[in-house]
């Protein structure tokens, strides 16, 4: 028996039905066809409904090309409501096949793109015209085929949709995320954060009025709250704060504002002049920061357990004081400020894209460790923590998607996403990356390469959902 080559997993063999009801088919499950309504869509409380009998042999290809030749055929599959065209029925099976995966990093957010978010659909126009032209935008990436008036059209719908809708806190957590993950297919970050932003500031809103947030909302809170913690709209209005907390809280800004300038410069000027694992040490460390801080303000919306590849604040601290190295506030701001004027130095004076500086990131290491522990105190029920990867910066099958890389890379697949088996390499996807889902840099205009023209959604920026 011949082995498989190492590094490369095998998938689980099973035949491909072209026939069953629309809905297993979007959901990608398998169909027992009992007719009028499968068991699957019984048990589910879903309409199952089933392709026309002219089209029941049109079965959706797999690849970009396969579905642009169906799009540009002059004969297009009749489908029922809610899904009555061919085109849309097309993108929507896309999105699920290829593009939710992309975007499926933690078992949460699996959930999210490839069960809630096409559910959803079958009930609201904005979210299904928001599918479609998510859809259509990677589509144009993967093909080179230029679908701009559709995203345009679709991503206008659904807007529209969303503003005639009565739509409850999901599905405009849902909307939100779904046009900033267009906006980031196009390199639109502008865009993303606004979207990103608005979506924290409707949880934000949950928090406040002590709703009980649903299981979308824990899901995106950690993304979302982070985004608003990176666009600086951080206050403690509405809380009693002891003098030690005003004190933490003082000394937390203060840092992560000094880390934001320094931080700032190197995504402006120095991107392209650090190696890999430099990079994702330092996005990495910016966003355990942000974790951290979201966290301690929303301890009730934004948390982590034990299913999260995190090492808890509570053993951080121990580990720090085993060390000798949990430092007391007023000796851990001098120890910044020396750790970031140095770091600043050395980004400035980077000889080649090898170069590193571990006694540097030691440092950096202890300093946001502290700034945790002390965002405990200020705090108590903060679920923040460090996720510090051996392999940090792993190749992601989304550059691999845009075409960043070569297949000679030997990253996996796009429809391969994350290794559900690798919670590390995922969580770091999710919150690192800067092509998943999860990561918002600072200098929005600086980053990497490759920037298609957002479409226009100035409309819904002007007004939020």
């Amino acid at each position: 028996m011949v082995s498989p080559a190492p590094g490369k997993r095998q998938r689980r063999w099973a035949p491909k039905l072209r026939t069953g009801c629309i809905s297993c088919k979007l959901r990608r499950l398998r169909c027992d066809e009992d007719k009028p309504v499968c068991k699957r869509c019984a048990t589910a409380g879903f309409s199952c409904e089933w392709p026309t009998e002219s089209g029941t042999n049109l079965a959706p290809k797999d690849t970009a090309s396969d579905i642009s030749d169906n799009l540009d055929a002059s004969t297009t599959t009749t489908l029922v409501s809610p899904y009555s065209s061919g085109p849309d029925y097309l993108y929507l099976h896309f999105f699920t096949r290829h593009v939710a995966p992309l975007l499926s990093t933690t078992k949460q957010w699996h959930s999210v793109w490839l069960e809630t978010i096409p559910q959803c659909a079958w009930t609201s126009d904005a979210v299904r015209n928001g599918m479609i032209a998510l859809a259509a935008s990677y589509e144009t990436l993967r093909s080179g085929l230029d679908r701009a008036t559709l995203v345009m059209q679709k991503t206008n719908l659904a807007i529209q949709a969303f503003r005639q809708e009565s739509t409850d806190n999901t599905v405009a957590l849902i909307m939100c995320r779904i046009l900033a993950s267009l906006a980031q297919a196009q390199e639109d970050w502008d865009t993303a954060t606004t979207h990103m932003t608005w979506g924290a500031k409707i949880l934000r809103q949950i928090d406040q009025a002590n709703g009980k947030a649903s299981d979308v909302a824990k899901t995106m809170a950690p993304t979302f709250m982070n985004a608003l913690t990176e666009s600086n709209d951080l206050h403690c209005a509405g809380r009693d704060l002891t003098l030690e907390q005003r004190q933490i809280w003082i000394e937390l800004m203060s840092f992560r504002a000094k880390y934001r300038a320094v931080y700032a410069i190197w995504m402006a000027r120095l991107w392209h002049k650090t190696n890999r694992l430099l990079k994702a040490y330092l996005l990495t460390t910016w966003s355990t920061l942000n974790h951290a801080i979201s966290s301690a303000l929303y301890p009730d919306l934004v948390f982590f357990t034990s299913d999260d590849p995190i090492i808890p604040h509570q053993k951080v601290a121990a580990d720090l004081r085993e060390a000798g190295q949990l430092l007391p506030l007023n000796e851990l701001a001098p120890l910044s400020d020396a750790v970031l004027g140095d770091i600043g130095n050395f980004l400035e004076q980077v000889p080649s894209e090898e170069a590193t500086n571990a006694e540097l990131e030691a440092r950096l290491r202890i300093c946001v460790e502290n700034y945790i522990v002390q965002a405990a105190i200020f705090e108590p029920r903060m679920t923040a923590g460090t996720y510090w990867s051996s392999n940090p910066e792993p190749k992601c099958a989304v550059e691999l998607h845009m075409g960043r890389y070569t297949a000679a890379d030997n990253i996996p697949p796009p429809e391969g996403a994350a290794d559900p088996g690798n919670e590390m390499q995922n969580f770091y996807l999710e919150h690192v990356c800067p092509y998943r889902s999860g990561f918002l840099p600072v200098e929005l205009d600086s980053c990497p390469v490759h920037r298609l023209r957002a479409t226009s959604t100035a409309s819904f920026n002007a007004h939020g959902p």
